[in-house]
Order: structure tokens, then sequence, then C-alpha cells
């Protein structure tokens, strides 16, 4: 298109501009401008100019001359959509599950843009039917300014479902009417256990409950085998859920229990099922009719299936030396216990009738009557049977336990169980519970007997109540180490007779409690006691001139162990010049300081104290502290007045004089 304002000062033409797709990014084609037929050179001859030349639609450039050419001219080029791809993703459900969200991909983005760039909402639509199979899954909804779409369709398979492994589809169930989530719900027109389904599916009659596919001839439906998770090719693999070689779906249509080994159909009651003896070919009516190849009297099975069930040992049905072998030597053979429904490994456990203790099949042995309590085998006329007898205890067989002396936790460390020795004079061990322990000391070297209650282990008895035993041996105790004093000294006093010394206290890691005494009546010990470790002056004698006493001590544990040692206690005295003195006394026989002296002298040796009056006569006179002056002279009571009073000491050779009043109110 040509500008009508176009005007040059030479003529040229522009060549029609191809159209262009759109690349996300302006667009800038080439122009060729020519003048006649030479080309002119952008840049040179004539500048470009382009707008609106980035998205899809009409762009245009403007052509600007340039040197010797003037003027402009616009012209127009399309820009067309780019392609996109927009692609349904496969998808896939179980059937009876709603239809999964679709999704799409894109195949022809520019410029790493991506969807949020588009237009318009994206609508599937799928062909209908819900059974399994493929359903075509078809989009659309979408627009763009830029982009031009091809959508292509994706599939929905909808995969057929067995929700409860029953080898029937959910949607065969829908359609039978029964609950596709319950194994045992499924159509089975004869009841033999195989969906209508499958028996269609593999040729055999839904209607006839004895026509099944069984490929092996277990009596177990090919199609219960594989849900049972057997190989329905091999006849000895079927599910036994009680190990008693009777298939589970043969006991179920015998009425027995599957998981019960005790429980299966035995007519005979020889134990062996009925199964395994048609399967063996014996007589499943006859008890004395089945498979024992040693002749032993113990069918084959009970040897190679039951036995082992019963966790004992295999038996070897080609040896009849095991037959009769008594695994819990009760006296009561595995077989016999089997068919009586008692524990082969149990020694207490047998069929007793008359409960007198003894095996049925031990009394009919021995000649008694298995339904009389009072039948039984007493050889020794006890009153207790043989059989009791020879189980029971008759003396305990203890060990020693060796402690140390004062150990209070003694009894945890004794066994927990302990020998005793049985009438066979077998020694066995059995747990025991000590609850007399009253003959134990832990305080007193020795060896003890400690008493417990035993629990009788199965199979054996204890009539004769015998106790667990174990020696304690406790081993002496040492000596202790010193006693010491805390206190040696000690104020004299002539009014108190009994004064606190000082505590003896005990060097003994052993033991705290102890007695301590004075070791007898030599030494000083008799001017002392000792209570509750005390040592007091307990002695009325003052032991004039005495201040160091020495004293034997003696410490005796609980054990009887001894520590003699010596003391040396020292006492103080007041001295001479401080003696309290009274100066004044009344003897007029109210017994109210009827006499006079001095009670501190009695501390001392060697004392003389003597009485003056005015005039210097003498009238008392004493070398015995203990004596008193009652006022008088030669029988006669002396006049109130003033007298003179000397002591004199030996021992420290003092002397003290003082004045004395003699009062008569």
């Amino acid at each position: 298109m040509q500008d009508p304002d176009w005007r040059m000062s030479k003529w040229w033409t522009i060549e029609p501009i191809a159209s262009q797709t759109y690349t996300g990014s302006a667009l800038t084609p080439t122009v060729v401008v020519k003048d006649g037929s030479t080309t002119l050179t952008l840049g040179t001859h004539y500048s470009l100019a382009y707008s609106s030349n980035t998205n899809a639609g009409t762009a245009t450039v403007t052509i600007t001359g340039l040197g010797v050419y003037s003027g402009t001219q616009t012209v127009s080029f399309a820009i067309g959509k780019a392609p996109l791809t927009v692609r349904v993703v496969n998808a896939s459900k179980n059937y009876g599950q709603a239809d999964p969200a679709f999704t799409v991909t894109y195949s022809g983005f520019l410029a790493n843009q991506t969807a949020s760039l588009l237009s318009g909402t994206l609508s599937f639509s799928r062909a209908s039917g819900q059974n399994p199979g493929t359903y075509a899954v078809a989009v659309s909804g979408l627009s763009s300014t830029n982009y031009s779409f091809t959508y292509l369709t994706g599939t929905l398979t909808i995969v057929e479902v067995d929700t409860d492994g029953d080898g029937v589809p959910d949607h065969v169930e829908d359609q039978d009417g029964t609950d596709p989530r319950d194994p045992r719900d499924y159509k089975d027109s004869d009841g033999d256990g195989v969906p209508d389904y499958v028996e269609v599916r593999e040729g055999t009659n839904p209607t006839n409950p004895n026509d099944y596919k069984d490929s092996d001839g277990d009596g177990v439906p090919d199609f219960v085998e594989v849900q049972q998770g057997t190989n329905p090719n091999n006849p000895n693999d079927f599910k036994d859920s009680d190990g008693d070689g009777v298939p589970d779906f043969v006991e179920v249509q015998q009425g027995t229990s599957p998981t019960n080994a005790s429980d299966g159909k035995d007519s005979d009651g020889d134990g062996v099922p009925d199964f395994v003896e048609k399967q063996q070919g014996t007589d499943p009516t006859n008890p004395r009719s089945f498979k024992d190849s040693d002749g032993g009297g113990v069918p084959d099975y009970i040897e190679n299936v039951v036995f082992p069930r019963l966790g004992l040992a295999q038996g070897n049905p080609s040896n009849s030396l095991d037959d009769q072998k008594d695994s819990d030597g009760d006296g009561v053979s595995d077989y016999q216990e089997y068919l009586d429904g008692t524990d082969p490994k149990d020694p207490s456990s047998y069929k007793d009738s008359d409960g007198d203790g003894i095996p049925d099949q031990v009394e009919l042995r021995e000649g008694s009557n298995p339904n009389v309590a009072t039948s039984f085998k007493d050889s020794d006329g006890d009153g207790v049977a043989d059989y009791i007898q020879n189980r029971s205890f008759r003396e305990g067989a203890p060990t020693d336990l060796v402690v140390l002396w004062g150990e209070k936790d003694y009894a945890f460390k004794l066994s927990n169980r302990v020998l005793l020795r049985t009438s066979r004079n077998e020694l066995v061990s059995v747990q025991v519970t000590w609850d007399d322990l009253s003959g134990v000391n832990p305080l007193a070297r020795g060896t003890y007997l400690a008493k417990g209650t035993i629990t009788v282990p199965k199979g054996y008895f204890n009539p004769y109540q015998v106790k667990g035993l174990e020696r304690v041996v406790v081993l002496p105790k040492a000596a202790p180490l010193d006693v010491t004093l805390n206190n040696s000294s000690f104020v004299g006093s002539t009014s108190t007779y009994f004064i606190p010394v000082g505590a003896f206290v005990v060097n003994d890691p052993v033991d705290k409690v102890h007695v301590v005494s004075l070791n007898g009546p030599g030494y000083d010990n008799r001017y002392f006691e000792i209570k509750d470790n005390i040592l007091f002056w307990s002695s009325s004698d003052l032991a004039a001139g005495k201040t160091t006493f020495s004293i034997l001590v003696r410490v005796t544990d609980r054990d009887g162990n001894t520590l003699d040692k010596f003391f040396e206690i020292r006492r103080s005295r007041p001295s001479i010049g401080s003696l309290e003195i009274a100066n004044t006394f009344s003897p007029n026989g109210d017994r109210i300081n009827d006499t006079w002296g001095i009670e501190g002298a009695r501390f001392y040796s060697g004392t003389k104290l003597q009485v003056f009056d005015r005039g210097g006569v003498r009238v008392f006179y004493t070398e015995d502290p203990t004596q008193r002056w009652d006022g008088t002279y030669r029988g006669k009571e002396l006049s109130i007045g003033t007298y003179y009073w000397t002591l004199e000491v030996a021992e420290t050779g003092e002397t003290r004089r003082g004045v004395l009043n003699v009062m008569r109110k």
C-alpha cells in the first residue's frame, strides 16, 4: 500500500512482504526496496520502523528515504497464529469408581510460554458406558490470540475388578445381585464352593455339586486351591489349617472345624481321620483297620502327622519299638494320651477317671479299678499309692549360701530353686518360696537352715509336705577396731555422786551396736559406772587425795567379739583457798544448820580441822573431814559467841583459818 504523501526525488518500489508466523517475539522481516532494477541498501538509501509486529494479526513497517531518496511509505504484512496441539492424557479407573480428573498435555508453546496465557476452560467428554473396556475422551474449550488449536483425543480404560478375590468380576456380581466386597457371596447354584461364573468358564456344570474341576483329585476344587494359594495339580498340597491331613474344604463339607486338629471326622475313633483312611485304603469305620507299617499298634498317621503336630518327636512307622513311647514319663503312652485327649508332654495331664491321681492306664496295668478312688496299688500300706509315692519328694538336698555377718538382704541371695530327692532317689530342681526364715540369725556366726514352700512341678507329688531347704552360713564378724572416750576429765562434787564424764565411741565399720562395760572390780572401776555407753562417776567415796583414776573397759559386739582397753580419768578439785566455808551455825536442835564442817576437805588427804574458843582452848578436833562439830565440848553445849578454826592439809601443805559464830536462836 502506498502512502498518499509519498514523494521522492527518485522513483523506487517495495516488493511485497511474505506472511509471518507468531514466534512470541517481535518479527522484523526483510524489506526489499528497488530503484528500477537496482536494490537499495538499508541504512544508506532508507530506514525501517516496525509496529504491531509481535502478536498474530497485521503488522506494519514504515520505509523512510535517505540521501537522494526522500519521503516515506508504509506497507503491512500478516502474522499468522502458531500451531498448538492439545492431547488428552490416557487414564484408567477400576470398575465401580468415579471417572478420574482428566488432564492434557501441550505441544507447540513458544518462548517458554505456558497454558496460563490461554483463554477459555478445558471441557472433556467421553463415550458413555461403565463396564470394563476402553472409551474415547475428547477435549475442547480453549481460545488464544496467538495459537491455533489441534485437539487430540485420549482414552479411559475401565479395568475389570474382583474386589473380594472370589474369581467373579465386580460387574458380574452386580449383575448377579451378589456383594462384590464379600468373597463368600457369589452365585453358586450347586453350593460346591465354585462360582457359577468360574464353572461356566471352566466348562463344568454350575448346577451339579459333584461336578467341579479337581485336577489333582484331592477333593478340593481347583478354584478353591487357587484362592487358597495351593497347587491344584499336587494332591498333597492343599490348605490344611490345623495340620490334621484333611483339607479345610473337606472339613467344612463334613461339618468339622478346619482350625482344630482334634476335630476331624473319625468314625471309628482310632485317631485317623476318615479322609486319611480313604486315601490310605483302610476302613474308616473299623477301629482296628488303619495303616500300621511296623505293627506296633500305633497308626502311621499318628507317628508321622499327629506326634510332630503335638510337639513330639516324629515316630518311626517302620520301628515298633517306639510305638509305646511316653514322652512326659507319666506312665501313659503318647498314643493313648492322644486318644484320651490329654497332653502327652505334660506329666500331670492324663486320664484319671476316679480322681485318685493315678492314670487309668496305670491302674489297668497294675490290676486296680480306674473307676474307684480307693482302689490302687499300695505296696507298703502307708496309704500313698505306689504310683504317687514313686513321684513324691522325701527330703531336701540343701546347698550352702555363705553370707557376711549382718547382711540384711541375704534373703534375696537365696536360690529361687532347690533340689529335692524323690522316693526313687531322683534329684529334682523345684521352685521355692522362702516363707520360713525364723531359724536364720544373720547377726550371729553359725550355720542356719532356711525353709520354704515348694511349687510342686507337674508329674510330682508332695504328700509328705517336704520343705525346700538351704543352709545359710553366716561368717564370723571381725572384732571392733577401737574404742575412745570423748571426754576423760570431770569436776568432783561433795553433793552429787552421779557425775557424767564422757561418752564411749566404738570404731567398728561392720556394726554400730555394742555393749560397753567396766571389766571387773579391779583398778579404779569401783568408782565408776557405764550406762548407755556413757561413763559416770557413781561413788559417794570421794577418794581423798586421788585426782587420776585408771579403769579397764570392755566392748562386746553382737557376735560376741570383745575389745579391752585402759583409760585414765582425771578429776579436778576445788583449791583449799576456794572452798566455801560457813562462818555461822546454830546448834539448837532444830535440825537446820545444827552442825558445822568443811565438806570440800574430803577431797584431800591428811587434813586436820580444829576449833578454838576465845581463850585459845581447842574445843573440836578431827582428822576425818566427814566429822562435823555440834557446838559442844566434852558433852556440854558451849555458849554463843565467836570461835576460831584452822584447817591444815598435809597433802598440799596449806593451812586456812577463819572465824565461826555460834548462835542458838
